[in-house]
């Protein structure tokens, strides 16, 4: 399984040719459409935000190894990103 890079994907070939390869592979992406009020119901987990940050933490780092990329390093001020106000302030 491949994993979304974006660096690479802003190298990515456009070709009919290069776009029919991915479509092809994306083909076989498991996945369920459907309407707000008719999707499952999902797991609630009633623990401490600390449980949950953990559990988060453990999550992303096992994402990480299983893509085989290192855990990106950097002070907090330079995480991408951008805040969005409501009235566009």
């Amino acid at each position: 399984m491949r994993y979304h890079d974006p660096v690479a994907s802003d190298e990515r070939e456009t070709s009919a040719e290069a776009r029919t390869a991915r479509a092809r592979a994306r083909s076989s992406w498991s996945g369920q459409v459907g309407r707000l009020g008719e999707l499952p119901e999902v797991e609630v987990l009633d623990l401490p935000p600390a449980i949950l940050f953990g559990l988060v933490r453990q999550l992303t780092l096992e994402a990480w190894a299983l893509g085989g990329a290192a855990m990106p390093s950097y002070p907090r001020s330079s995480i991408p990103g951008r805040v969005l106000r409501p009235g566009g302030r």
